[in-house]
């Protein structure tokens, strides 16, 4: 984890200058990205909506056909139609839900360079982690399939063992739209990979709306490590607590800190502000050093 190199030169960033006379001017600019994004993104939720709406009421009729006998309508054979429903439902909800926490995400273009630019300064390298949509794509595809051979009646369900096996793979398709949800909110952001298994997630916080409080415009960054390990081994906790209260890190979850993962496991986590972005990662890169040193 050791061997970083911290960087003199620095390039001029031009628009971001979180110095105590232009801070607010920075602020207006993120704001101002973060606006027109969010305006973006809702234009993309509209458009996702839309088309399921229009294959709900407009397709999906296409595929029924009335039944004279029974007064209803019922599906065609062999029209894929639980395939075809599957795949948008699965598809839109996913979309709606990536859409909604990009638009609600504190990260615009110019903070994302900002931050890439301090964290490389100091020899590291940050990058946007994005593996929901690849855990998505993986889990779904199996899942379309499953219900592809299930409407080819290559798979049938009526013995009783097929019939368990039935509810776990009903099990699978609720999971496999579940899982990459959760991934999408817990761990797709901004994140510095460290030698080993260590890493540090970084999230930007402002207020969107102005009020009439000098710390409108504070700009606040959120970091924190991956898990370390449970709670529950006594032994790694007092560690944990030790190193924490050497380097001044928060123990208790708090404020936004509070949104991170659920309290089984151990993390250090810092707070920042743009301008000491640099002091206080490498803060938190020690104290993961500290960790990993005495722990062997």
């Amino acid at each position: 984890m050791g061997g970083f190199k911290i960087m003199k030169n620095k390039k001029n960033l031009g628009a971001l200058d979180f110095e105590d006379d232009l801070i607010f001017n920075s602020y207006s600019i993120i704001r101002s990205e973060f606006l027109l994004k969010g305006f973006k993104q809702l234009i993309y939720f509209f458009i996702v909506l839309v088309i399921i709406v229009i294959y709900s009421i407009i397709i999906y009729p296409l595929y029924l056909r009335p039944d004279n006998d029974i007064g209803i309508s019922t599906l065609q054979p062999k029209n894929f139609n639980f395939t075809i429903n599957w795949t948008i439902f699965s598809i839109g909800t996913f979309l709606i839900f990536y859409i909604i926490k990009v638009a609600l995400t504190r990260n615009t273009t110019s903070l994302k360079e900002y931050i890439k630019h301090e964290i490389s300064s100091i020899g590291f390298k940050i990058q946007q982690q994005k593996k929901s949509w690849i855990l998505f794509f993986i889990l779904n595809c199996f899942s379309i399939l499953y219900v592809f051979l299930l409407e080819l009646e290559l798979i049938d369900f009526k013995t009783s063992t097929l019939t368990i096996l039935k509810g776990c793979l009903i099990t699978y398709l609720t999971f496999s739209l579940i899982i990459p949800l959760l991934w999408l909110f817990l761990y797709d952001r901004l994140a510095v990979k460290l030698k080993g298994n260590y890493k540090i997630l970084i999230e930007p916080y402002f207020r969107i709306l102005k009020k009439k409080i000098k710390e409108y415009h504070l700009i606040a960054l959120y970091l924190r490590s991956n898990k370390l390990a449970f709670r529950f081994n006594k032994y790694k906790e007092r560690l944990y607590i030790s190193i924490a209260e050497n380097r001044w890190l928060p123990r208790k979850k708090k404020s936004l800190i509070s949104k991170y993962g659920l309290n089984l496991f151990m993390r250090f986590y810092e707070f920042s502000t743009p301008l000491n972005l640099q002091n206080q990662f490498l803060n938190i890169v020690l104290a993961l050093q500290d960790w990993e040193q005495q722990l062997n």
